[in-house]
C-alpha cells in the first residue's frame, strides 16, 4: 500500500526549552543552548535541559520517580498527542503503536547498576535501576500511560535512530499493522557516556582547540553533548483527513542506508549517503531542483562533514540553483538519537513559515551548488525539505519533507 504520510502532532523537550515556540525562537536567534552541566563533573559545555518538572506537562505520579529520559519522552509524547487531537480512547488500542528510538538508552540507569555490580556484585543492584536501564524503559512508559496494545519497536541506531525510528512507522502505516503511529526519539546526559563520546572524538574540543561546534569549517572538532526527546504522531492521510486532523506535513520518503565500514566514524567519501539520497528523491517523487533547504547530519566531527558535502556534492552536481544547507546542532546540542526527529520539526516549521533556519557560524567553504546560508531568507515556494542524519556506526538515513 503506498498510501500518504502525515503528520499530525509534534513534541519537543530539549536544552531550547519544552515547545515549538522555544525551539524556533533559539533557531532563529542562533545562540548555542550550552552552559555549565549541573549533573556531574565535566569541563565541558552541554546543552542539559534546565528547569524541567515532569508535573507541569503531565500528571503521572509514577512516573516521577522515573530517570529523565523516561520522563522527557513522556513528555514530547504527551505534546504530540495533544497537538494532533486524537481522543486518548482511539489512542489506546490495537490500531496503535509506538516506535521509539535512541542513542544511548537509559544511560544513568545503567551506569548506576552497572556501578553496583562492580562495587559488590549483582545483589547489590536495586531492582528498579534495573528495570528502568533496559532501552525499551520511555516506550513502556508511553505505552502505558496511552493504554497504547499495538507493536512497540524500539530501535537503537545512534545518532540516526530518530530517522531509523520514522521509517519504521511508515512502513508500519503503510503495511496497515497500525493506523496511527508514536514516532519518539530520546537520549540524556550522562557522565561515563560523554567520556566515551570524548574519547571517541565526537565531543568539542576534540583537538585541543577552542570548545565550540563548527560544523563544515576547516577547524571543526566535535559537538556539543546534549540531551532531549522529540516526538511525532504519524497517520495515513485518508485517516487523518476523516477525523478532521490539522495536518502539518506529509512525509514523501524516508530511507535508511549503511556501508562496510563497520563500527568508527563515518565513510568521509559520502557513497552510503549518495545512495540512499538518490533512493529517498526517487521514491519522493522529487527533482533535485525541487528540495528547497536541506537540514544537515552530520555530526559535527572531519568525517561526518566530509561525508555530508561529498554526498550532497555527488547527488546535486548539475543542480542548477544553489543548495541552501544548514545545520542546526550547534543551537541544540548533539542530542544523539532525537536530533533527527528535532530536524523534522524545524523542517515543518520552516514549511509552515516559508522561511529557513540559518547556520549561526562560523562556517567554511562548501563546494558548488552547496551554501552554507547565513542570512535568513524565504523558503521557495512548493519546495521540499529534505532531513539527512549520519551516525558513526555506518548508520545513515534521509527523509523529504513536503508542505501539507
Amino acid at each position: 500500500m503506498n498510501a500518504e504520510i502525515v503528520i499530525t502532532g509534534c513534541g519537543l523537550v530539549g536544552a531550547f526549552g519544552c515547545s515549538e515556540a522555544s525551539f524556533a525562537t533559539a533557531l532563529q536567534a542562533g545562540i548555542p543552548c550550552v552552559g555549565e552541566c549541573t549533573y556531574f563533573s565535566t569541563r565541558r559545555q552541554v546543552a542539559q535541559v534546565r528547569g524541567f518538572k515532569l508535573t507541569e506537562h503531565i500528571k503521572n505520579p509514577k512516573a516521577e520517580r522515573s530517570p529523565r529520559i523516561s520522563q522527557y519522552a513522556l513528555v514530547a509524547a504527551a505534546q504530540a498527542v495533544r497537538q494532533s487531537g486524537i481522543d486518548n480512547k482511539v489512542l489506546g488500542s490495537e490500531s496503535s503503536a509506538i516506535v521509539y528510538g535512541t542513542g544511548n538508552g537509559p544511560a544513568v540507569s545503567s551506569e548506576r547498576s552497572l556501578e553496583a555490580i562492580i562495587a559488590k556484585g549483582l545483589d547489590a543492584v536495586e531492582p528498579l535501576a534495573f528495570q528502568e536501564s533496559v532501552f525499551n524503559a520511555p516506550a513502556s512508559l508511553i505505552s502505558i500511560q496511552y493504554g497504547i496494545k499495538g507493536p512497540s519497536v524500539v530501535l537503537p541506531n545512534g545518532h540516526a535512530s530518530g530517522l531509523y525510528a520514522l521509517k519504521v512507522g511508515m512502513d508500519l502505516l503503510r503495511l496497515e499493522y497500525a493506523d496511527r503511529i508514536l514516532v519518539v526519539a530520546a537520549d540524556e546526559l550522562a557522565s561515563t557516556t560523554m567520556v566515551a563520546l570524548a574519547q571517541l572524538g565526537f565531543i568539542t574540543p576534540n583537538d585541543k582547540g577552542t570548545e565550540s561546534a563548527k560544523p563544515f569549517h576547516s577547524t571543526v572538532n566535535g559537538a556539543s553533548y546534549g540531551e532531549g526527546a522529540a516526538a511525532l504522531l504519524l497517520e495515513r492521510r485518508d485517516t487523518a483527513i476523516t477525523r478532521k486532523a490539522r495536518i502539518r506535513a506529509k512525509i514523501s520518503a524516508c530511507v535508511v542506508a549503511g556501508d562496510d565500514r563497520g563500527p568508527g566514524t563515518p565513510d568521509p567519501s559520502g557513497q552510503a549517503l549518495a545512495r540512499a539520497l538518490e533512493t529517498v528523491l526517487t521514491r519522493a517523487e522529487c527533482t533535485k531542483e525541487s528540495i528547497g533547504h536541506v537540514l544537515a547530519g552530520t555530526m559535527v566531527t572531519r568525517d561526518s562533514d566530509q561525508a555530508e558535502l561529498n554526498a550532497l556534492g555527488t547527488v546535486f552536481k548539475d543542480r542548477t540553483q544553489a543548495l541552501a544547507l544548514t545545520s542546526i546542532k550547534p543551537v541544540i546540542g548533539e542530542t544523539y538519537g532525537s536530533a533527527s526527529l528535532m530536524s523534522v520539526v524545524a523542517g515543518i516549521l520552516e514549511l509552515e513559515g516559508a522561511a529557513m533556519f540559518v547556520n549561526p557560524g562560523p562556517l567554511g567553504l562548501a563546494p558548488p551548488p552547496i551554501d552554507l546560508i547565513q542570512t535568513s531568507r524565504p523558503l521557495p515556494s512548493n519546495s521540499a525539505v529534505l532531513i539527512n542524519a549520519i551516525g558513526p556506526s555506518s548508520a545513515y538515513a534521509c527523509a523529504v519533507l513536503e508542505s501539507a
